[in-house]
């Protein structure tokens, strides 16, 4: 039982927001595994670290005269036979020394263009299938006559051209430039990264502003009337007016970068140039193709692109492929493969193929609703998953985050009914189960710190299902059922992805409890309450139409399930101590007391005698 998560290394730290590996271009690439790599100039931090971990050597070309001393904290002291520093007007490296040659900053792209000679001693010191890269924006293009090679017998030739975004910064976003269906696709459905991310731009006393205005507005909607009879709502102070000027400064400049990320005046690209003599545009990445041909697939001639957004490490690329040969000119994608940035998080990807499989054997699987997986593999010590795409769209644009919205109702159902169909009374004894949760709780110790008495209670509620006397039955868990997981299909059903934290044999309820706190956000969110716990309490805890329903859905789950009642309030604490771990690798660990799932535990304690926990916790055996 539990599985996966018994297996995860919690450390805290370990996955924290925009510590993301870079240089994603390397994967529009033939093959990842490098053995040298020689950089004109010296690349960011985050684009060393990919290059790094996927090459047995890194040559820097740089000048003499600049300085370099926190190269060596780039690197690292494990790596340092792989930095090597020359003067900028001499290289003396063999013919052939390079599979990749990298070109950092507009001044040596500048150089690339109008160096005959440069390039010359570059294509002596690239290998036979190796590559240059650059990249280039269309304002600089129009300054050096376009990147191409200056005498067609001095150079090789060029392999790709790939749009790109954001504008600067890393690349989040490649698809081949000629392919004009894919690059609106990836506009239509906001799978690119803005150009200038001008929200950004504003200060962090407006924005701070902006965001109180909004928490004002929703305390404003449940203000009581004064004795008087006149609303509780005082006239706007200069604070007040600033904070509106704020949000409206915000939400103008947002308008203003969508018109502009639309027109795009300004593109960025990037290009390969040498390698053999296969267009590297002509389909995806030949190490896909491998794979996916020993699975029977052949994507040859598939459109494509890759997104490689997000703020974590954990964050997946994205290779959308669409089949041009349908009858539709493959308008929408019919494959999403997935890769993983570093080998570390393998198992995650690992365990969502095996998972997704499961329920094929299960019988639980419908294609409008669940991921088929096509094929999958490794590359360069890389899981590689290729999955079939369901049409829909995401959760929140459709769900109200209501009561009475019938999307939130569906997905209520989703996870009952995926209890009752894989619930197993047999799986573990009691015992088994505290056993394994104690486990849990060890490890939350040596992260959290908890009092004594803090332990003591999660002890004791782990007690309760290890010494209940009744069956614990384990079901197919889900292990990250939040909206954003979710779509709603043309057919008006809700499909769930991301399968990445899925147990065979999970905890009961744990699906069910964390949806509902996610979804309880959502509606408080609508009424302006963006402080989470704050959020929880007044559409989870409080008497609301929301609660009212969570708990006529629990009582569904344990008659659907054979559930015993009495376990709910040790299921529910242990679901936000299973949580917190998770949350502590995306903390810095001198921020964990701040934790939101801690924190839950606790407010939730103090709350015990709220209207839905009363309840909850009173259900009969």
């Amino acid at each position: 039982m539990l599985e996966m998560t018994l297996a995860t290394r919690f450390t805290p730290g370990s996955n924290l927001k925009g510590k993301v590996a870079g240089a994603a271009w390397l994967f529009l690439l033939p093959t990842i595994g490098l053995r040298r790599v020689l950089c004109v100039g010296v690349p960011s931090s985050s684009t060393l670290e990919t290059l790094t971990n996927f090459s047995q050597e890194i040559v820097l070309i740089v000048p003499a005269s600049k300085k370099l001393a926190d190269l060596d904290d780039w690197i690292g002291p494990d790596e340092a036979g792989q930095g090597s520093y020359a003067n900028g007007g001499s290289w003396p490296w063999q013919d052939g020394y390079a599979d990749l040659i990298l070109l950092t900053g507009e001044e040596n792209t500048k150089r690339f263009n109008a160096d005959k000679q440069m390039r010359s001693e570059l294509l002596r010191l690239l290998a036979a299938n190796g590559f240059v890269y650059c990249e280039g924006k269309e304002h600089l293009l129009s300054r050096t006559g376009g990147l191409e090679w200056v005498g067609a017998d001095v150079g090789p030739g060029l392999a790709a051209q790939f749009w790109l975004t954001p504008l600067n910064g890393e690349m989040h976003t490649a698809v081949p430039l000629d392919d004009a269906a894919t690059i609106t696709y990836f506009l239509e459905n906001k799978l690119t990264s803005p150009m200038l991310n001008l929200p950004g731009l504003l200060s962090k006393r407006i924005k701070r502003f902006a965001g109180a205005r909004k928490e004002n507005a929703g305390a404003a909607i449940a203000a009581p009337a004064s004795s008087n009879g006149k609303s509780g709502r005082q006239q706007p102070s200069l604070k007040r007016s600033l904070r509106g000027a704020g949000l409206a400064l915000l939400g103008a400049m947002q308008r203003a970068e969508a018109t502009v990320d639309q027109k795009r005046p300004v593109s960025r690209y990037g290009f390969f140039y040498g390698g053999p003599e296969a267009n590297l545009e002509e389909g995806p990445p030949r190490y896909l193709r491998s794979i996916a041909q020993k699975a029977g697939i052949n994507l040859d001639n598939s459109g494509w692109g890759l997104s490689a957004r997000g703020e974590y490490s954990s964050r997946k690329m994205l290779f959308f492929l669409f089949d041009r040969d349908q009858e539709s000119g493959g308008a929408q994608p019919n494959i999403i493969v997935k890769m993983v940035r570093d080998p570390i998080f393998n198992y995650r990807l690992e365990n969502e193929a095996q998972s997704l499989q499961l329920l094929v054997e299960k019988g639980i699987f419908n294609r409008e609703v669940l991921p088929e997986v096509i094929f999958s593999g490794h590359h360069a010590g890389l899981a590689i998953v290729g999955e079939s795409v369901i049409e829909g769209v995401p959760f929140r644009q459709k769900s109200g985050a209501t009561a009475d919205c019938p999307y939130g109702k569906a997905a209520l159902q989703w996870f009952l009914e995926l209890g009752a169909a894989t619930a197993d009374a047999q799986a573990a004894t009691p015992s088994e189960v505290g056993e394994a949760l104690g486990r849990l709780l060890h490890r939350f110790l040596e992260i959290y710190q908890p009092t004594t008495e803090q332990h003591d209670f999660l002890a004791q509620q782990i007690a309760k299902l290890g010494q209940s006397g009744v069956p614990v039955p384990l079901v197919f868990q889900h292990g990250d059922p939040g909206p954003w997981n979710m779509l709603v299909t043309p057919h008006g059903r809700v499909a769930v992805l991301d399968w990445e934290a899925a147990e065979a044999a999970g905890m009961p309820s744990w699906d069910l409890f964390y949806f509902m706190r996610s979804y309880s956000l959502d509606a408080a969110r609508k009424l302006g309450i963006n402080k989470r716990l704050a959020g929880f309490k007044h559409q989870f805890l409080d008497d609301t139409p929301l609660s009212r329903l969570y708990i006529k859905t629990m009582a569904r789950y344990c008659q659907a399930t054979g559930l015993d009642g009495r376990l709910i309030e040790p299921l529910f604490y242990t679901c936000w101590m299973h949580r917190s771990l998770k949350e502590s690798m995306r903390l810095e660990p001198a921020k964990l007391k701040q934790g939101h799932f801690v924190n839950l535990i606790w407010w939730c304690r103090e709350h015990r005698d709220s209207a839905t926990l009363s309840r909850l916790f009173s259900f009969a055996g």
